[in-house]
């Protein structure tokens, strides 16, 4: 954080105060259907081998589908 506190101090003696928040931040998604799946059932469990290849099949999914 010792980056952003430098970068406050910087603007600050210019006159102006650093803006963290504003609605140009903010990502907008024209198709939002592909970043949550609501078919995918999932329950907390110890990290095995097969729950290990579950969430990689369903990361895969959703980056495969973001880049397309």
């Amino acid at each position: 954080m010792q980056h952003l506190s430098l970068a406050g101090n910087v603007l600050s003696s210019i006159g102006e105060d650093p803006k963290l928040y504003y609605k140009a931040m903010i990502p907008v998604y024209n198709d939002r259907s592909h970043l949550l799946e609501d078919e995918i059932r999932m329950r907390l469990q110890i990290a095995d081998d097969s729950n290990i290849l579950r969430f990689i099949e369903v990361k895969e999914v959703q980056f495969m589908s973001f880049c397309n």
